[in-house]
Formats: structure tokens, sequence, C-alpha cells
């Protein structure tokens, strides 16, 4: 078997995927063999879908030993050779050997930079060629991948020898000042770090961790020159936080960069830990040297609202000078840093408490972090803060709700215990809780923030809150979708949280489920993680759970998963290449199921059909194939029809004949064999819709009778319940013969036999079925007893008339006259009185009256007429017609004419 181009996979045995036993048996005994084609199926699966992150995932994970030959393979990118991957364990659990291969992705700064300029290059649409990716793969220096659209980084970081992986996320903000002087502000959250060892998450100084650094520099040289002795070229400050030893550490960071001191050597980096070693003559320089590089900054910044706003949060925490006027000069406060370095952590908390307490400086700083962070700080409805206050992670309303940093970075490193902490003494607290439930009584849902909605809040009766984002509120380059929903049961004390990733291009989730009670005796927390398949519009494949982690389970699921899967991508690439992209009959008819999907304009594809397998009345009742709530859609099915008449107006022909004609609300396969057609069709009411085999039209029984119609036909309705229909029409062939016309509609049988042809009887018609009654069947019996006997009879006497030469003419002008009024006519009208009573065949009579003198029948009315009393003697000669008038000349001598004629209105 060859996947891709020239990448054969050996398999060894044949695969029948016929055999249920045998499909199971692909994953419990012959892994070896279906292992290499499974994943070398989901790489050619990826590669298919002709997206960024299927190429990416096909990459990374090693599924297909060669991707540069892929059409979106992108310019720039010089992927390394890597092993493909190698699952031997794949059925059984492949945590370690997906570890490995992370491990492999890592395996210098070349690779990691490869591996990072595809990801990042998959996850931003913009990018038309993989970028070069910064940094050495260190902690300090960790790979930058720019993420989408919204300016965040990707920072990760790998350390061979204990193959540690560190995760985190970055942005950078530049800002242009006047003279050249710029800033960047480079915010950072190192928010994870995993031993690939074991899978295990390490807790310690770097992770968990954040980070805020300013650096200010002269884009065309040194901040300050070198004048007697003294440089600096830039500087940095700011600070960094984590929690260690069960407390918060914060540690300021101030260095210099490209310095130097009088009578001192040029030092390209000068840190705090250095300060600290130095004499009390260098700290004088080192503060002098920072107090000019702010000094420069602040020259140049002195119009931007910002930096003006900065200089005064930094003086509300005793690191800068006040200036009491506009010509005051920028400075900082030698005591306050002094302070700070002497115990950063203490100042830090201490400080911060006082701008965050007080509600102008708060706002202030939360102005500022938004600003530099290049983010929204959205303010949640008030239900959601009062639960903040009444866990203790904000202040009070009188305060304006501040954040409480004591808190938060405790939970940041364990959010599970601190929450249930938090829970605890609000449990214990029956002012708070009472405090809590008043703040939430009469609120209804709230969507926030309000200029542009992300969220929901809503209550459950009026003691638990809902938050959950609102379709499409955080899409990540049109690559990764964010959604979910948080609950927080106050009677209970349960927090529940639905956190779904979807990876939109290739229609694959990660659905995560956390349910925590925090009672003191409550059970250990629940999560659950799984691998959703499909976009949830559709039925889909079993989810493959992660976590936690079950080997039997694992195993059930990949032999229901895996060996469908396979059978899956083999159809699809059958069906595309096959039928799909050739022949847009199939074509349309495919989408309309749900089992071809438009990608992009013109380009075609097989989604994965497991869904179909695994219910199909479900997958055709989805709302995105033929249904409408779980009822069966009836125009939906319509649009196929409408899609097929636009394609081909005049149908489609095959070379033997067979042809397809669509309208509509019809679609008729014709010239199938024994003249049978196929039709599908929708009601004239659009509330049915009609499945239809037919035939008829030829000559049976040696000639002597036709089969006029054979169908059998199966009807759905909105409820998608079907209901049997047929019909059966078998005549004689000779003139004025019989026919029976037998049937099922609407769970009724029918059978009528009558004289003449099915669609206009002639003679005798008895409804047999249903059976209305012997009274109905006598009915019509009597009926047709007079008319037929009148027919029967009437030719045979004027026959015997016109044998004798008395009567002969006066017979050819009986019949004649018969013949212009049509009184056979006046006969089969009686026969329609329904019902038979005296007073309808009184009307009948008088509709066949007035007919014979309407425009049609006015001229033979008037010869009948004129025939009738041409037989009298005195008047035969003075009586004639024209153009429908009957005329009477008494006399030649009198010159007058009656005319007689009929004016209907």
């Amino acid at each position: 078997m060859t996947i891709g181009n020239d990448q054969p996979i050996v398999l060894g045995q044949d695969i029948n995927f016929s055999d249920k036993s045998s499909l199971d048996d692909l994953v419990t005994t012959a892994a070896d063999t279906f292992a290499p084609m499974l994943t070398g199926l989901m790489g050619a699966a990826l590669i298919n879908t002709n997206t960024r992150p299927g190429l990416a995932f096909t990459a990374l994970a090693g599924l297909l030993p060669d991707v540069s030959s892929a059409p979106n393979y992108p310019s720039g990118l010089n992927w390394p050779t890597l092993a493909p991957l190698q699952l031997t364990n794949l059925f059984t659990d492949p945590r370690q050997a997906l570890r490995d291969r992370v491990c492999e992705l890592y395996a210098d700064k070349a690779t990691g930079s490869q591996t990072m300029s595809l990801l990042s290059w998959a996850l931003t649409p913009s990018l038309s060629t993989a970028p070069n990716i910064k940094g050495d793969m260190t902690f300090d220096s960790p790979l930058q991948v720019p993420i989408g659209e919204t300016g965040l980084i990707l920072l990760n970081w790998f350390v061979a020898q204990q193959k540690t992986l560190g995760i985190g996320l970055g942005k950078c903000l530049d800002i242009d000042y006047n003279n050249d002087i710029s800033v960047t502000i480079t915010s950072r959250v190192n928010a994870v770090a995993f031993d690939m060892a074991n899978g295990s998450v390490i807790l310690g100084a770097e992770t968990p961790s954040a980070s805020l650094v300013m650096r200010v520099y002269n884009k065309n040289g040194d901040l300050i020159p070198n004048q007697h002795g003294v440089q600096l070229g830039a500087f940095d400050i700011g600070l960094s936080c984590d929690f260690s030893n069960n407390q918060v550490q914060v540690t300021p960071i101030v260095n210099l960069i490209n310095v130097k001191f009088p009578d001192e050597a040029l030092q390209a980096l000068i840190t705090l830990d250095e300060f600290e070693e130095y004499n009390a003559q260098l700290q004088q320089s080192f503060l002098t040297l920072l107090n000019a590089g702010i000094t420069t900054l602040a020259g140049s910044a002195v119009d931007n609202a910002s930096f003006q706003t900065a200089y005064n949060l930094l003086v509300s925490l005793g690191m800068a000078v006040p200036r009491p006027n506009a010509d005051s000069l920028y400075g900082i406060n030698p005591t306050g840093w002094t302070a700070l370095f002497a115990n950063p952590t203490e100042f830090s908390k201490t400080r911060l408490l006082n701008l965050l307490v007080d509600p102008t400086l708060r706002s202030q700083l939360y102005d500022l972090l938004q600003k530099a962070l290049g983010i929204s700080i959205t303010t949640p409805p008030t239900p959601v803060l009062a639960l903040f206050q009444a866990l203790d992670f904000i202040g009070d309303e009188l305060e304006g709700y501040p954040l409480n940093p004591t808190i938060l970075l405790p939970f940041f490193n364990n959010p599970i215990s601190t929450v249930k902490q938090q829970a605890q003494l609000l449990a214990k607290d029956t002012a708070k809780l009472q405090t809590l439930v008043a703040a939430l009584a009469g609120k209804t849902s709230i969507q926030f923030p309000e200029a542009s909605p992300c969220f929901e809040m809503s209550l459950v009766q009026g003691a638990s809150i809902q938050v959950r984002t609102l379709p499409n509120a955080f899409i990540l380059g049109d690559v990764i979708g964010i959604n979910g929903s948080i609950s927080f049961d106050i009677p209970n004390l349960s927090l529940t949280t639905d956190i779904c990733l979807d990876m939109i291009p290739v229609s694959v989730s990660l659905d995560t489920a956390l349910q925590v009670f925090f009672t003191a005796n409550a059970p250990a927390a629940n999560f659950a993680c799984d691998l959703v398949w499909g976009d949830r519009s559709l039925p889909s494949a079993i989810p493959l759970t992660v976590y936690p982690f079950d080997a039997d389970q694992f195993v059930n699921q990949v032999t229901q998963l895996a060996p469908v899967y396979a059978l899956d991508v083999l159809t699809g690439a059958v069906i595309e290449s096959e039928l799909v992209n050739q022949y847009p009959l199939p074509r349309i008819v495919l989408q309309g199921l749900g089992m071809v999907v438009e990608t992009d304009p013109g380009h075609y594809r097989v989604p994965a059909l497991a869904g179909l397998l695994r219910d199909p009345l479900g997958w055709l009742l989805s709302d995105s194939v033929l249904g409408t709530n779980g009822q069966f859609s009836i125009p939906s099915f319509g649009k196929i029809l409408t899609r097929l008449t636009s394609a081909a107006p005049d149908g489609w022909q095959s070379t033997n004949n067979i042809c397809v004609t669509p309208t509509n609300t019809a679609l008729t396969v014709s010239g199938l064999p024994y003249h049978f057609s196929l039709s599908f069709s929708i009601n004239d009411n659009n509330d049915l819709v009609l499945i239809q085999a037919s035939t008829g039209g030829f000559s049976i029984a040696g000639e002597t009778a036709t089969l006029n119609t054979l169908s059998v036909g199966l009807t759905l309705n909105a409820n998608f319940q079907p209901a049997i229909v047929g019909n059966t029409i078998v005549s004689t062939s000779a003139a004025d013969g019989w026919f029976v016309n037998t049937g099922f509609d609407k769970n009724v049988f029918t059978l009528a036999i009558g004289q003449g042809a099915v669609d206009s009887p002639s003679g005798l018609q008895l409804d047999i079925l249903p059976f209305l009654g012997w009274g109905n069947l006598a009915e019509q019996a009597t009926k047709m007893l007079a008319p037929t006997v009148v027919k029967m009879v009437v030719p045979k006497v004027l026959d015997g008339l016109k044998q004798k030469d008395a009567t002969k003419a006066f017979a050819e002008k009986l019949q004649q006259f018969g013949t212009d009024l049509n009184l056979a006519g006046l006969i089969d009208n009686l026969v329609q009185a329904s019902p038979f009573t005296a007073e309808n065949i009184e009307q009948q009579a008088l509709n066949w009256l007035l007919q014979r003198f309407d425009s049609t029948n006015k001229d033979a009315t008037a010869n009948a007429l004129v025939l009738l009393f041409s037989e009298i003697t005195p008047i035969k000669n003075a009586i004639s017609s024209s153009e429908g008038l009957v005329k009477y000349k008494p006399s030649d001598k009198i010159p007058v004419t009656i005319e007689l004629r009929s004016k209907l209105k």
C-alpha cells in the first residue's frame, strides 16, 4: 500500500473490512501491521484537507515520512528529517511514544525553531511563508511563536538533560517617543512545565510565574552617550512574581545595558543582583544612571498621557519624586528604591495594595496595564463580582472591587485547592453567605461587556451562577475556537466547568469537564478530557478519552475507532477521486446528504463518515443535512432538487440511455430495465416526499391487455414516518374494453372496475374498495343500468329501421339528430349525478341543455332542429339554419322571415 508520493507502507497481510471480528483483530492481534497503516492514513487524510493545521499536525506527529510534497507546504520552511512516528503501543498506551516524539522536535535549537516556525505558520493565516523564530530555546530566551493576529506569543523552552518542556504566553508592545527614544513593554506568563519522561507537571520558581518589563532605549544609539566616562545604552525596569514556599514572591527587575561607570570598564549588562554586591559608591552610580535614563525618557514622553500616568503611580509607590508643578524635574526617589531592594516582596505587597485600595489610583493602574498589555479588562456583572468578593478574590464594592494579590498567585499555582479553601471559609461565614444571596436576588441573564458581548451570565434558581462564552466569541486566527461555561452552585458549594478547544480546520475538539465540591468532606475533583470528532452539527464517531487514562477503556475505544477510521479514509479517497471530482450528479446528491462538503469554491472533500455509520437517521435528520430540530425537512430535500436543476436543466443521459431528469420538485431516473423509472418528488402541499418506482405502457398476455401502470413507493413526512403507496392499472386492448384499477394509499386499499379508459370511463364503473356499503354499490349499478341499456338498445333499433325502405330516411335523420345534439352526452351527464337524486338529475339535464346553445354547439343545435322539422311537409321547404339561427319563411309571397335563436347570459 502506498500513501502519498512514493511512501510505501507494508501491510504484510490482507485486511477484511467487512468482518467485525477481523476489524477487532486489527487492534488486538495485528497491531504491528495495522498501526503503520493507520498512522499513514491519518497523515494522508490530514494532508488531503489542504489546511495548515492538517499539514502541521502530520509533520509534528510524524505521521508521514515526508511532507515537503504537500500542495500547501510553506516556503521558508526547512523541515528536518525525522523518523516517522513509531507507535508500537498505539492501541494500548501511546502516551510515552508521543512524549518521546515531542522531545525529538526539541532535539536541538534548529529543529525546535523549525517546529515552532511550522506551528506559527499553521496558526496565522496571514503568513504567506514560514516565519523565522526568535529565541535560544532556554527559559531566559525562549522560542517565540506568534499566534494568529492576536499579538500573543507562545513561549516554549526545553532542557534536554532533564527532558523538561515549559510553555507560556507573552506579548510585546512598542512605543515610540520624541528624539528617537522608544519603549518596549514585554509581559510574560510562564504557565506550566512538564517532565517529558513521565508527563508530570513541574511546580517551581519558573512555573507558574509572571513578569512585566519595560525596556527604554534609543533607536539610533545609546540612551546616554559616553561623556566624562559615563555611558548607558538602555535600561530595563519591571518586576516578576512567582509562588514558592506557599508565598507570593515579588522580585524587582532593573538592568543597565551597555553601561559604563566612571573609571570602570564598559559592561554589557548589570543586574540588580550585581547591584547588591556593589559598594555604596557604585550603588550610587547605578541609581544615578537609572535616574538619568528615566529623565531622558521623561523629556521625550512629556506629552504622553500614559507616561504621565505611570510616573504618577511611581510617585504613589514612593519610587519617584513628586512634581509640584509643570516645571519640576522628573527623577527617582532613592529612598523608595532602597526599600524595594531591601525587601521587594513586602514592599510590593504593601505599596501595590495601597494602589488597589485607592479607587482613583486603581483605575489609573488598570488603564495603564490595559494599554501596556494591549488588552481590554472586562468588568463582570455585579453577581459575579459579588461571588468573587465573597471568596475574597476581590475587595468590597465601596473600594471598587480591588484585586487581592495574596489570593491570586496561590490560585494560579493550585486553583482547585485555593478555591476550595476560600469556599470552605465562605461556608462558615453566615453573614457573607447572606450578603451574597441578597446580591443575586432578582437578577436576570446579562451579556457582557456591553459594547461587544463575549460572555453571558445567568442565574439558576437565584442561587447558582453560570457564565458561558457566546458563540464564535473567541477564535484565534480562524484556527482555534475557545468556548465553554463555568457554573458555581452556591448552596452546594460546587464548581463545574466545561471548556472546549476546537481545531476548526480539521473538525477535532478537545473537551474538558471539571467538577469540584468544596465542602469539608467532599470527594476528590472529577476531571475528564476527551477528543471529540466533527463540528457537533452531525453525529460522529465515539469520543476518545484522554484523561483519566484507562488502558482497558482505551483499547475498547480504539478498537471501535481505528478500523472504521481507516475504512473511512480509504472510502473517502475513492469517492473523491473517482466520483465527486468527476461527476456533478453524484456530487450534488452526496452533498445534499452531508457526505460531501465544499471546503473552498470548486474544491470538494468527503468528511469523516463514521457518524453516518454509527447513527444514520440522526445524520440525515441533522440541521445541516435534511433535518430541522430533529424532524425531516422537506424544504432541505427540495434544495437538492433545485441544485440539480440549476446544474443541468435538461438532465443527464448515460451511454446506455439511462436518463436523470430533475425539476424543482422531482427527480426522475428513467431508461432502467423493464421500462422501470425511479422518481423522488415533493407533493403540492410540500409536506410529503414520495420515492417511487414505476413501469407501464406496454402490452401483456399476448397483446390482449395492457399494463397501464405498475408502481410502488414510499412517502415520508416531516416526522420521517414512512408510508407505503402503490398502484396497478390493467386494461383490455379491445375498444370500449374493461379496466381494473387497484392501489394502496394513506392506509386505504382501492379497487375499481370499469369500462373504457381509467382516466375517462365510457361505461359501467364500480368502486368496490373501499366498500361503502351495499346501498352505494346498488346506486352505482342503478345509475349505469338505464344508460347502458339505452346505449345498447337504441343503436340496434335504428339499425332495424334503416333496413326497411319506408323508414330508412327517417332513421338516418333521427340518428343524425342525436349526433348533432350529443344525446349520448346527456346520458353520460345524467350518470355523473351524485348523489343520484331527482334534483341532481334535473340539474345535470339543465347543464346539458344550456351547453347546446353555447357558442361551440349552437350551429349543430340549429341544424338538428331543422333536420327534425324537415319531415313535416308544410314547413320542410320553409325552414333553414344559418350561423346558429333557425329561419322560417312562411311564403315567398309574404316578405317576412322569422328567425329563432337562443341568447345565454
